[in-house]
């Protein structure tokens, strides 16, 4: 397609047609995410003007939801448009880590087949999360430091700064090991005799941002709620949740590890500061995994790696004829990519006609639609909803003691100091806190899952008081009701 060759163009056609593919992905999955009810919730608690860490138990630097607060105020606060926010996200890093491949990788049957890869990785993280906001920053360092060259700028360390330190915004954990990172690959660089002017400005840049921050915590008046919940809370979450460990746990570390030792390898060889970046941020992303071993988190672990193992390959590859099995290899591949595109498009026509007795204006099936949950579900909520909304016009503060929570005070607006009862965030020391706050409410209704339908999330130590402290008087939808 000849128009395809100008190359800004050709840049906007992929982000548009990735955005599209991952806004698809999103309303057609067929499992309940409730880390998207969760953030989507959190987002509209800011748009009705809540501040995080006073009224919202956020555990997460808030850089993911301001941003999505303000893309939903110009554009509407439909669940869609929040969808749309995250795709457009998502669809960021593949165009940003496509222009890496582009710049770096000279070789076209390499670039199709990592495509192809990266296409699957980014499946996993389609959903709306403040982890790919974090990547967008981070794969930015990178860019810049391979389309400059690795020169040095006073300027262009003065912008990684900044980055880093929305990085640490959008999830501080993460950001703060990228930060480290980044730091030990400006030492160890074959420029290392101008580490401290380099270190300067890049610290300069940080701490413009990190001095917004603080101002704005100190005009919100939430600094030290922000410190009792991201930091004091990631603590709590930590020490309470254990290490949740799956088969899959071991990939990353052995990727990144794998990763590492090649990068050191390639740049002994080569002195390319390309490798020995790639080594430190590989170091970084290592515990991307801790404390949470699951698949979303190990595909976050694996993303950093693969860019770099992508240069590696190429690296180890230079000189190779290719044969024709692997000109075969490379149709499979582009033919793997369309075949995606298919069940993609398949999938979306079969949900949009499963969903034919939704109202789309009726809030409740909006929720549906996005969630993938069934009618009967959203029946369930409508009638836990109506049962709150009398409860709280007679005066009751009504609680759920549930993970999901944000299912049931979405299409109501409801907005609570607890809406996420889990470790972590309930601030430090959260449980015993929280308990005694709860004691003190007057008038308290609670909403409790029953046994079974909890997640090992969710403090067993505040389900016990309750259950041991005030009396059942009922039940409503998937909930035993109790109160004083």
């Amino acid at each position: 397609m000849s128009f395809l060759k100008n190359k800004s163009l050709k840049l906007i056609v992929i982000f548009v047609l990735c955005t599209f593919l991952l806004f698809i992905l999103n309303i057609s999955r067929n499992y309940l995410d409730f880390d998207d009810s969760l953030n989507y919730h959190f987002i509209r608690g800011i748009l009705n003007g809540l501040v995080p860490y006073n009224d919202l138990n956020i555990i997460i630097t808030p850089l993911f939801h301001y941003v999505g607060a303000l893309f939903l105020l110009v554009f509407g606060s439909s669940v869609y448009i929040f969808y749309l926010y995250g795709s457009m996200i998502v669809a960021s890093i593949f165009l940003l880590i496509y222009m890496i491949f582009e710049k770096k990788i000279d070789d076209i049957y390499l670039r199709r087949m990592f495509y192809v890869l990266l296409l699957l990785f980014l499946y996993v993280l389609s959903s709306p999360n403040y982890n790919t906001l974090f990547f967008i920053f981070t794969i930015l360092i990178i860019l810049i430091e391979i389309f400059n060259n690795f020169k040095s700028s006073y300027l262009k360390h003065f912008v990684i700064g900044v980055l880093l330190g929305l990085s640490v915004l959008s999830k501080q954990s993460y950001g703060i090991y990228i930060v480290i990172g980044y730091y030990l690959f400006l030492l160890f660089s074959q420029f290392k005799k101008g580490f401290l002017k380099k270190a300067f400005f890049v610290t300069t840049g940080g701490l413009l941002i990190a001095s917004l921050f603080v101002i704005y915590l100190i005009a919100f008046n939430n600094f030290n709620s922000f410190i009792d919940y991201c930091m004091g809370g990631i603590n709590d979450f930590a020490s309470n949740n254990g290490y949740y460990y799956t088969g899959l746990t071991l990939a990353p570390i052995i990727v990144n590890i794998l990763a590492i030792v090649l990068s050191i390898i390639c740049y002994v060889k080569s002195k390319n500061n390309t490798f020995l970046l790639g080594c430190f941020l590989c170091i970084s992303s290592t515990f991307f995994v801790f404390p949470l071993g699951n698949t979303y988190h190990v595909v976050l672990s694996i993303i950093i790696p693969f860019i770099f193992l992508s240069f590696i390959v190429q690296f180890f590859s230079k000189g190779i004829k290719y044969d024709k099995a692997i000109n075969l290899l490379h149709v499979i591949c582009e033919s793997v990519f369309y075949i995606i595109i298919i069940i993609l498009l398949y999938i979306t026509l079969k949900h949009s006609l499963h969903l034919n007795y939704y109202n789309i204006s009726d809030p409740y099936s909006k929720l549906g639609f996005i969630m993938n949950i069934s009618k009967e579900q959203v029946d369930n909520i409508i009638k836990v909803d109506e049962y709150i909304v009398k409860k709280k016009n007679e005066g009751y503060d009504v609680f759920i003691l549930s993970a999901n929570a944000s299912l049931y005070y979405l299409p109501i607006n409801v907005f609570t100091e607890f809406d996420l009862i889990t470790y972590g965030n309930l601030g430090s020391g959260g449980v015993d806190k929280t308990i005694n706050r709860l004691s003190n409410i007057k008038k308290p209704l609670f909403l409790k899952a029953e046994l079974g339908q909890t997640t090992y999330q969710e403090p067993k130590e505040l389900e016990d008081f309750v259950v041991n402290n005030y009396k059942m008087v009922g039940e409503i939808g998937d909930f035993r009701i109790f109160t004083k």
